[in-house]
């Protein structure tokens, strides 16, 4: 009978590791278009940027960022195990692709590390919902029972799926892998410490740390502080110190290979940071009266707080999932980045608080209330109403506008641009071009720079910035996203008129702009619907913006 049970349990998440892989598809039509790949944020092309020039055999770990913050570049923050992650699937996807299209007419055989990219963090989204399961203790039929809670959770959550989406190769699905199943085995080593299980939590712990020395050093000192109330000898305990061994030898390994990633910003980048971050969403504190927390988790992370503390002296366990989970929800109100691991770590609280019921029955009745809101979340994004329906066409007809440009400078080695930061990543990307803005922190230099060109009174005062950054040529956007964007960063109020207005609405004769079409094809200019492309003459031209 117990042997029958595990098949049952097993074939359960097996089928809950299909619909979370299904529900990070949701957005396929967003990120397959007319045959090519479409990511789907700037920071993705960031990270396929980094892949590629390891594909290319640039070298096998990327320390400088040329293509952002140009000329100068960047050392970034971002590691090497998410862009090895990606390039580990590239062997498989090429099988795949192989065996689905044999007569190789497919236009994805091109596009191989792109659809890798694309498909890794469904496939870490999978590898999560497995892992937490294999990770938690399950004692008792009862117990084994509701760790399928906790993975239709992570399988269906919004914040989670978006973690792991579609078209994201973020380091953050991969952090959600790694920090998932080392909170899981801490878990389990509070109730029983095994020298086995220390070092796997331990492997996990050190490779998160490599990827991010943010959020998983974070969570490692609270995980450490709520074991600390459980194990009185915790830290004199051998199994436990082999895991930390384990830990620090690969955070160490990390250092190695990729260096010491952080560097100190100056005075002016810090102020520039205060307000650049307010136009990232992630960065925002959490509103708890939108219903967004609802739509996460459902109504019982209200009651896990006091379901854990209830339990604290008689389960040990409870205490480290509670301080984890007030940790979380902490840094969740301070900044919406944090949902992830809150989700996380609530979702692994599901079988401490629903075992707890007098009956099984009444722990699934509650659970399943519990969760109505995310069904919900997922009736509004499955089926959209027209305005978003109209927003997400318009979205991908940019992106495909933006490609369009993109490729055509790249096959015209057009040089170095100026783009809006939020465009530049793509752009750099499809085009091999090196921006002066970028998606990061880093580049937050070069971002301040494209701010002021294009907030410019006219082209003559933005001279001494194009000329300072080597800049051939620049994109134009909407101004009604620009500019207040741009004025935002820079903490000054938006200028009636700009350089910004002046690339967007300008319509040059087409005697003008014939001279730039590609070689040897029919003349035509650099611009579309969306988008229009101007040429920064060289210092020894006149100097005047043509497009």
């Amino acid at each position: 009978m117990r042997t029958v049970q595990k098949l049952i349990f097993t074939l359960i998440i097996a089928l809950l590791a299909l619909v979370a892989g299904a529900a990070r598809m949701w957005n396929v039509r967003d990120v397959f278009q007319e045959g090519r790949i479409y990511f789907t944020e700037s920071d993705a092309y960031s990270r396929m940027t980094r892949v590629r020039m390891i594909a290319e055999g640039q070298d096998w770990t990327i320390r400088h960022h040329s293509f952002e913050n140009w000329p100068e570049g960047t050392k970034p923050h971002t590691t090497a195990p998410m862009d090895w992650t990606i390039l580990s699937l590239r062997p498989a996807v090429s099988v795949a692709l192989a065996m689905i299209d044999p007569g190789k007419t497919s236009v994805l055989r091109g596009e191989a590390i792109d659809l890798a990219g694309a498909l890794a963090g469904p496939l870490l989204g999978i590898l999560t919902c497995l892992a937490v399961a294999f990770a938690l203790p399950k004692e008792s039929a009862r117990e084994r029972w509701f760790v399928i809670a906790t993975v239709l959770v992570l399988a269906v959550s919004s914040i989670i799926v978006h973690g792991t989406l579609l078209g994201r190769p973020d380091h953050q699905s991969l952090l959600i892998f790694l920090l998932g199943f080392a909170m899981a085995a801490e878990i389990r080593l509070v109730r029983s410490v095994t020298r086995p299980w220390a070092m796997a939590a331990g492997a996990a712990w050190g490779l998160a740390l490599w990827v991010s020395l943010y959020e998983p050093l974070i969570l490692l000192a609270a995980t450490l502080l709520g074991s600390s109330f459980s194990t009185p000898n915790l830290f004199r305990d051998w199994a436990r110190r082999a895991g930390w061994t384990v830990t620090g030898a690969i955070f160490l390994l990390g250092v190695v290979i990729d260096g010491w990633r952080i560097t100190l910003p100056d005075a002016g980048m810090r102020e520039a940071f205060g307000r650049w971050k307010l136009s990232i969403g992630e960065m925002q504190p959490l509103n708890l009266s939108d219903g967004t927390l609802w739509n996460w988790a459902g109504w019982l992370i209200v009651l896990a707080p006091v379901s854990l503390a209830w339990q604290w002296r008689q389960r040990p366990e409870c205490r480290v999932a509670l301080v984890l989970l007030l940790t979380t929800f902490a840094l969740t109100l301070w900044q919406i980045r944090w949902g992830y691991f809150l989700v996380l770590a609530f979702a692994l609280t599901l079988p401490l608080q629903l075992s707890a019921a007098p009956r099984p029955w009444i722990g699934w009745i509650g659970f399943f209330v519990g969760i109505w809101p995310l069904l919900g979340d997922w009736d509004r994004r499955l089926y959209p109403d027209e305005g978003e329906e109209r927003r997400r066409f318009v979205a991908r007809s940019e992106q495909k506008a933006l490609r369009e440009i993109a490729e055509l400078q790249g096959a015209r080695n057009a040089g170095p641009f100026v783009a809006p930061w939020w465009l530049s990543p793509p752009l750099a990307y499809w085009s091999r071009q090196p921006g002066v803005a970028g998606s990061s922190h880093e580049s937050l230099p070069g971002i301040t720079d494209t701010a002021r060109v294009y907030l410019a009174p006219n082209d003559e005062a933005a001279l001494p910035i194009l000329r300072s950054r080597k800049v051939a040529w620049i994109l134009s956007d909407a101004p009604e996203r620009v500019i207040p964007t741009s004025a935002a960063l820079l903490g000054v109020a938006q200028p009636a008129e700009c350089l910004a207005n002046f690339l967007a609405t300008h319509v040059p004769e087409p005697s003008v702009t014939s001279s730039i079409g590609p070689p040897g094809g029919v003349p035509r200019p650099v611009r579309n619907q969306f988008f229009q492309v101007w040429r920064v003459p060289a210092e020894s031209e006149p100097f005047s913006l043509q497009p």
